[in-house]
């Protein structure tokens, strides 16, 4: 669980961290991401599933775009 996904490399560090441990991720959360920056894509990529209640698709005017 995270507050903000980006890039994703904190969670991608963590995940690393935990297969060191010989754990499994089972998932990956957090409580708002930039979808557009490609942390979601690139964690998803590696087999693991990605849930965020809240995705900003963009920002415009300077006011976040949400998906719905």
């Amino acid at each position: 669980m995270d507050d903000f996904l980006a890039e994703g490399n904190a969670a991608i560090g963590l995940i690393d961290l935990i297969r060191q441990g010989n754990a499994n991720v089972v998932g990956i959360t957090a409580a708002i991401e930039k979808y557009f920056q490609g942390g979601h894509e690139k964690i998803e990529k590696m087999g693991i599933p990605v849930y965020c209640p809240a995705s900003i698709k963009e920002f415009k005017d300077n006011k976040p775009v949400f998906y719905l």
